[in-house]
């Protein structure tokens, strides 16, 4: 069933703060881009040509921040919360693609190619966002090559995901593609403890929830992970590998 909708994402929203926030909000926004690997790789002069063109938008529970299909002429980063990113069908099933937080940009192709959002993407719990247009990261990768070195990079670290991914869902059991994601999940977020409902890991691996719970509770015999309500801890990494075929 599809997930129901909170409020609504406007531009006009009195809650956005515009171009003219201060020194204050200007270093908001500089440190929510430090937070972007990628971005901050790319140097001080890069994040502050960016920070000047952006701007900082708190958001409530469950708002919504894009629609598949729909067109967006900006990307954001995830400066505080999550953001479940998802498809959903005409009948209103569900697929979640991937639960990001902190440091997390999104709505980066669309940007780039002009067209539709890829995803629906709604909060989970409150949250911040820091906006970008599509002309100020274009004027920035125009102005500093670094910039769109480091994008084609992401771009082709994004595609070697999505490939393996594929590859798994048709390769792998489903013991291993649960290690597997939850591994990813791991080296994205940098912390072992993940925040994930079993609701939402169930439709990124496309499974029933009783099915997904029985593999979990393996990991548990294992000492691979622990489970509690709205939260994954991985406790032992290498185990976790192994089980999803992969060593170091």
């Amino acid at each position: 069933m599809a997930k129901r909708r909170g409020p609504v994402c406007r531009l006009s929203d009195t809650s956005v703060q515009g171009f003219s926030g201060g020194r204050v909000v200007t270093d908001t926004r500089a440190g929510a881009l430090r937070a972007v690997p990628w971005i901050h790789g790319c140097g001080e002069e890069v994040v502050t040509a960016l920070a000047a063109r952006s701007r900082l938008q708190p958001l409530g529970d469950g708002t919504t921040v894009a629609w598949r299909g729909r067109h967006g002429d900006e990307m954001l980063v995830v400066v505080r919360g999550q953001l479940e990113v998802s498809m959903a069908s005409a009948e209103g099933r569900r697929h979640v693609v991937n639960v990001v937080g902190p440091g997390t940009v999104f709505g980066l192709i669309p940007v780039l190619d002009g067209l539709p959002w890829l995803h629906d993407a709604v909060t989970q719990g409150a949250g911040e966002v820091l906006w970008i247009h599509r002309d100020a990261l274009l004027a920035a990768m125009r102005q500093h090559p670094e910039l769109s070195h480091a994008v084609v990079l992401l771009l082709c670290s994004r595609a070697r995901k999505t490939y393996n991914a594929l590859a798994a869902h048709s390769l792998l059991s489903m013991p291993a593609r649960l290690a597997r994601t939850l591994v990813v999940l791991l080296e994205e977020r940098g912390t072992p403890v993940l925040a994930l409902t079993q609701a939402d890991l169930a439709d990124m691996l496309g499974v029933a929830r009783q099915s997904l719970n029985e593999q979990l509770q393996a990991l548990v015999r294992q000492g691979a992970i622990a489970v509690g309500r709205g939260r994954v801890e991985v406790l032992d990494r290498a185990a976790l590998r192994q089980a999803a075929g992969l060593w170091d």
